[in-house]
C-alpha cells in the first residue's frame, strides 16, 4: 500500500510536531478547520504551497545565526524561543524542522525564480519540503532551498506549519 506507520512521538508542548506524514498533517488541517471560531469560519486551514511558504519565509527571516541548525549543537528540534521570531511573527521558519508543502515536488518547478507553480492537476511521487532542519548546516540552506519526501514518510527532521487562507 505504500503507507508507512509512524511511531507515536511523545510531544513536548513547546516543541514543533515532527515524525508526521504529509497525510497526517493534511488530516490535522482538515480537523482544525472544523474547530475554527465563527468569526474566522470563512477561512480554510491547509498546508501552505511552496509559493506561500517562501513568501512568508522571505518576509520573516531573521539572522540565521539565531536559527536552529547543526551549528547550534542540538540533536533534535528545539522548543520555541522568542529570540527566533521573524518579521512576520513566525518562529523558526528557517531551520529546526523541514516543513511539508502542499505541492508535489517537481525538480524544475521554477518560473522566474518562484517555486510551486506547477500545474495544479499534476500528481507526483513526493511532496516538496522547505526550510531545513536542526541536522542541516546553516551554509547549506537558503530560503529557496527545496527538498522532497514521500508523503507517507515520517522523520524527526520534518514537521508542518498550517496556514489560514480566506475561502
Amino acid at each position: 500500500t505504500g503507507v508507512q506507520t509512524c511511531a507515536l512521538p511523545i510531544y513536548d508542548t513547546g516543541k514543533p510536531v515532527s515524525n508526521i506524514s504529509w497525510y497526517a498533517a493534511a488530516a490535522y488541517c482538515d480537523w482544525l478547520e472544523t474547530k475554527l471560531p465563527p468569526d474566522i469560519s470563512d477561512y480554510n486551514v491547509k498546508i501552505p504551497s511552496e509559493a506561500e511558504w517562501e513568501a512568508a519565509a522571505r518576509f520573516s527571516t531573521v539572522d540565521t545565526l539565531n536559527n536552529v541548525f547543526h551549528e547550534s549543537g542540538v540533536s533534535a528540534a528545539k522548543s520555541i524561543d522568542f529570540s527566533r521570531i521573524g518579521g512576520a511573527g513566525l518562529y523558526d521558519i528557517m531551520g529546526n524542522l523541514w516543513e511539508w508543502s502542499e505541492n508535489w515536488y517537481f525538480p524544475t518547478d521554477s518560473v522566474n525564480g518562484s517555486f510551486g507553480l506547477t500545474e495544479a492537476s499534476w500528481n507526483g511521487v513526493e511532496k516538496a519540503v522547505r526550510g531545513g532542519s536542526w541536522a542541516n548546516s546553516v551554509s547549506d540552506i537558503e530560503v529557496s532551498t527545496r527538498g522532497s519526501q514521500n508523503p507517507a514518510w515520517c522523520t524527526p527532521f520534518l514537521g508542518f506549519r498550517p496556514v489560514l487562507v480566506k475561502k
